[in-house]
């Protein structure tokens, strides 16, 4: 079996990050993490924050999105990121169990993305970290791995472009509340299932 897993917000907690840099990008503090995570976690855009709850307009929005895609994956910012504590024990249990372990993301940076997972000590239970470069989908890196699929293998991640990736790859989709979505963001998208966080994983595999 084969199980694909997104890395932010499915293998560990990247909302530190995304707060700190929408907070130094913007200079906004009155707007605590918590708020601002409910509101990602609904689906509501960096963009319409901006734009609706504080007045910006479309020339200080454009800035705001291209000083992101820049900085959003600096070391300095990448070092919040942190494991989920079930994590290791959960790859470690795949990986005894004869799975093969893949990971994926859009990320766009695919030497930070190895140096990431290898500074938290995952890099071990991984046959292939699979990155887009921003150049490519999810579905897309996955069908050109040259990976053999079949209906038992399993994508596991906490947005509606893991659902549907897994989906269009013709394998069972895991959705995980522990990151981007909540759960009737995500039901939306008709996952094979929902799970708090991967520590329930073998609950549904």
């Amino acid at each position: 079996m084969n199980i694909f897993f997104d890395l932010d917000g499915t293998l560990w907690d990247s909302s530190e990050r995304l707060y700190r840099l929408f907070r130094d990008l913007t200079g906004i503090d009155n707007l605590s993490k918590e708020e601002y995570w409910e509101q990602k976690r609904n689906k509501v855009s960096n963009e319409a924050i901006l734009n609706s709850q504080f007045g910006w307009g479309e020339n200080q929005v454009r800035a705001f999105t291209e000083q992101w895609l820049m900085r959003i994956e600096y070391p300095e910012y990448l070092k919040l990121d942190q494991l989920f504590p079930f994590t290791t024990s959960v790859l470690s249990r795949a990986k005894s169990s004869g799975a093969y372990i893949y990971y994926v993301t859009l990320r766009q940076s695919a030497s930070r993305v190895e140096q990431e997972i290898k500074d938290k000590g995952i890099d071990g239970y991984c046959k292939k970290c699979l990155v887009s470069e921003a150049k490519t989908t999810k579905e897309s890196l996955v069908r050109d791995s040259g990976i053999t699929l079949s209906a038992d293998d399993a994508f596991v991640g906490d947005t509606g472009i893991d659902v549907i990736s897994a989906k269009s790859l013709g394998i069972r989709s895991i959705a995980v509340l522990s990151g981007f979505r909540n759960k009737e963001t995500l039901e939306g998208y008709n996952p094979d299932f929902i799970i708090n966080d991967i520590s329930e994983l073998y609950e549904v595999l």
